[in-house]
């Protein structure tokens, strides 16, 4: 009886499951990592070097040294007539991680929406989304796969590869173009304990942002704009790879904790306006890309003396495929325009060797360099990884 039980229920969670095109995918990825850092920032000097298995709690991005680690769920129906509804929800994991993590999870939300697409009028999802401007420095551009390891500054601008609470727009292709319109609502928290009482119930982060996407042969090329009003979900400081924040006077923008804006007690936290541009030619035997991008957070009191601040960021970098091996390198730098300018330079090489459809091995060593103009304060560190990453 039991054992037909358990057939029925087979059979039935099968025929769900056909019906609505479910597919349960995910990567778990881990290596062994070396990171050294050495530093002196206000006349005081530290230095560290940890060794492990993923990051522990290093890293609130998802675990792996190639890619974050995640479980995903996706389905997609055919209503006909060249229309379909889908949708994806997609967890971080870190295996490597210990319970009761200060996050509260071990398995904390990438991307989650639900989509109605036509096959002449495009798509539009509603939840939380990569943003448009994320496909400037992604996908076609990094050869690492955004990886975690140090040695990629060209991201350091502040702007989010996500975004929640958002309604997106992505046309059909026409000729090789695609458009993509966002709004992000903002979020449900509001500006507490600010001394302008006109500001205690404005949402925070309201995004509004838009991109072009060009796609034909060997090119590629993408543009895109991201305006946020009350910035602060999104990192504007830079931080070591031990995810502790580096003093004021080392971070490339802003003054708050890692991770966040912070708020002024007269102003709250201030909009920022964000570029991308990129483009990449495939050779055949090498494939080399370029990105720039600017964040510049608008004027207001106690960040740049009510001045506008500005941070600027550009890379290089080149893939080149040999057999089942996939070999890279990167080069890129940050700066911001303050009136004691932090500037940061990283370069990064890579190997990933495909023992399969589904299983990688990879070999990445990076380092990065941060200065402080009319200062002796500096941040120099390095990382090491080498590590597989499985597909299923």
């Amino acid at each position: 009886m039991k054992k037909s039980l358990v057939a029925l229920a087979a059979l039935a969670a099968t025929s769900v499951f056909a019906q609505s095109s479910v597919t349960i995918y995910g990567v778990i990825d881990q290596a062994y990592t070396t990171r050294k850092s050495d530093q002196t920032v206000g006349g005081t000097s530290a230095n560290y070097a940890i060794t492990g298995i993923g990051d522990d709690q290093a890293s609130t991005h998802g675990e792996g040294g190639l890619a974050g680690s995640r479980l995903g769920f996706s389905g997609t129906e055919d209503l006909g007539a060249g229309q379909k509804a889908s949708f994806v929800v997609e967890f971080a994991l870190f295996p490597s991680e210990k319970a009761n993590y200060t996050n509260g999870t071990s398995m904390r939300v990438r991307q989650s929406y639900v989509s109605y697409a036509s096959a002449n009028a495009g798509e539009v999802q509603l939840g939380r989304v990569y943003t448009p401007l994320w496909r400037t420095y992604n996908g076609e551009y990094d050869p690492g796969l955004g990886n975690n390891v140090v040695g990629y500054v060209f991201n350091q601008n502040g702007s989010g590869s996500r975004q929640a609470n958002a309604i997106q727009y992505i046309s059909p292709a026409f000729n090789g173009a695609k458009a993509y319109v966002m709004k992000g609502f903002g979020q449900t928290k509001t500006k507490e304990g600010v001394a302008n009482t006109a500001l205690q119930g404005e949402k925070l982060d309201e995004v509004t942002s838009y991109a072009l996407e060009y796609r034909n042969g060997p090119v590629s090329a993408n543009y895109g704009y991201e305006k946020t009003k009350n910035h602060t979900l999104h990192d504007l400081t830079w931080v070591n790879v031990n995810q502790d924040a580096l003093a004021d006077s080392m971070q490339l923008v802003g003054r708050g904790a890692a991770g966040t804006m912070g708020q002024s007690s007269t102003v709250g936290s201030p909009d920022t306006v964000a570029t991308g541009l990129a483009a990449a030619y495939n050779f055949g035997a090498a494939k080399v890309a370029y990105m720039s991008n600017k964040m510049t957070l608008k004027g207001e009191t106690g960040w740049n003396g009510g001045a506008d601040l500005s941070v600027k960021a550009n890379g290089l970098t080149v893939s080149v495929p040999v057999g089942a091996a996939t070999l890279w390198a990167m080069s890129s730098k940050a700066e911001n325009d303050a009136s004691s300018a932090v500037t940061a330079k990283a370069t990064q090489f890579g190997a990933r060797y495909a023992l399969s459809k589904r299983t990688d091995v990879y070999l990445i060593t990076g380092k990065a360099d941060i200065t402080k103009a009319g200062s002796a304060d500096f941040v120099n560190y390095k990382q090491d990884a080498i590590g597989i990453r499985h597909q299923f």
